[in-house]
């Protein structure tokens, strides 16, 4: 039998995790080996590491870069600090093995939580992936906390977040601007002033924000849209 699927279960220790509005909660550590630690002798990645027996270990609930992506390295090296040559404690969930027969499990070493603790320096996703979620909700939370303080991959995210929203912004007012140049609320304009129904309804709207009523009367069916029938 392997030693990492030996059914006697034991508590080997505590461990404080990130939760919400930044309390703590305690999680009993409960291995699937009594007593068992392992040795991490190579890292693969950001959410994948081997141990002395040679199996590879997958970390449960998160999701890291891929090697031809941003942070790829710095997740790589940051799991490397955390386990690297340290003895690691196991936590299986639901599933044992991923289709590519790595373990699946929550790891844990000189007290911290390895898969919280990538996600909360930003540099993994959280990732819910059922059956296997029990602590991904304080998985969830570390990324949160993250994002708050635009840690790793979530700096670049956050910028084009707000990028986006500045173009967003500045379209509409440069849309407003061209409305005010083709729409002056002080002399009367008829339908047939504008080349288009939309041309004809920005001006109503526009006019309407300003007068508080529909000054240039294009609204003839009172039903908010500007010539409709012309």
């Amino acid at each position: 039998m392997n030693f990492l699927d030996a059914p006697q279960l034991a508590v080997i220790g505590s461990f404080t995790l990130i939760s919400k509005n930044n309390s703590v909660s305690n999680i009993d550590l409960i291995s699937f080996s009594e007593n068992k630690t392992f040795l991490v002798t190579y890292v693969v990645d950001g959410d994948t590491l081997q141990i002395e027996t040679g199996e590879k270990i997958r970390l449960i609930c998160i999701d890291t870069p891929e090697k031809n992506e941003e942070y790829y390295f710095e997740a790589k090296d940051y799991l490397e600090e955390l386990v690297l040559g340290k003895k690691i404690e196991l936590i299986k969930d639901i599933s044992e093995k991923d289709r590519y027969g790595r373990l699946l499990r929550y790891v844990f070493v000189d007290g911290k939580f390895v898969n919280e603790k990538v996600v909360e320096r930003g540099y993994a996703k959280a990732y819910w992936y059922k059956p296997d979620t029990k602590f991904c909700q304080e998985i969830q939370e570390a990324e949160n906390y993250a994002k708050e303080r635009d840690r790793g991959i979530w700096e670049d995210e956050n910028e084009e977040d707000n990028s986006e929203e500045e173009s967003e912004i500045e379209t509409e007012n440069n849309s407003e601007i061209n409305t005010q140049e083709n729409c002056q609320c002080v002399s009367d304009l008829d339908c047939p002033d504008f080349s288009s129904h939309s041309e004809a309804q920005e001006c109503y709207e526009y006019c309407f924000k300003i007068t508080e009523k529909d000054f240039h009367r294009l609204d003839r069916e009172k039903d908010g849209l500007a010539c409709e029938n012309s």
